[in-house]
């Protein structure tokens, strides 16, 4: 910790001080996590679907109309499973910052889950393929034998 920010040395404080209130912030929030989460949740709930896209429509700078424009294009489904589950989040590109589409809540958890990384999803759906098609026992799956350095299917 180099500088202290404004308001905090604008109330006197010195670095040491300082460190050790976000040592003590730290720990309660450890402490309570619970709690926090819980609280989190109850006023996610309070502001309604409607508030929580306003919020992620202002944090990926498009409009309402650019929303609707992605949600027409993709009669209103998810772009990757193809249904429709609830409300459906604003997927962007975590790399050049762009947005991408519209994907239900579990496809963007899973696209996350796989850090967005395409030659990952190709891993995932061989390892997946691979199991679907046996009729037998499972055995382990050497991906990396099947796929190239780029995460393609080796022919």
């Amino acid at each position: 910790m180099r500088n202290l920010p404004p308001s905090v040395a604008a109330l006197g404080w010195t670095r040491e001080r300082y460190a050790t209130h976000l040592r003590r912030v730290s720990n309660w929030a450890s402490r309570h996590r619970a709690a926090i989460n819980a609280a989190q949740q109850r006023r996610r709930r309070a502001k309604g679907p409607a508030s929580r896209l306003g919020e992620s429509l202002k944090k990926y700078g498009i409009t309402f109309d650019r929303y609707l424009e992605l949600f027409a294009a993709q009669s209103g489904v998810c772009a990757i499973c193809q249904k429709v589950r609830g409300a459906l989040c604003v997927d962007h590109d975590h790399v050049a910052n762009q947005v991408r589409g519209l994907l239900c809540t579990a496809c963007n958890r899973a696209l996350g889950n796989l850090l967005d990384d395409p030659a990952l999803c190709r891993r995932a759906t061989l390892y997946l393929e691979a199991y679907r098609s046996q009729a037998t026992l499972p055995r382990p799956l050497d991906v990396d034998s099947e796929v190239d350095s780029e995460g393609a299917r080796k022919r």
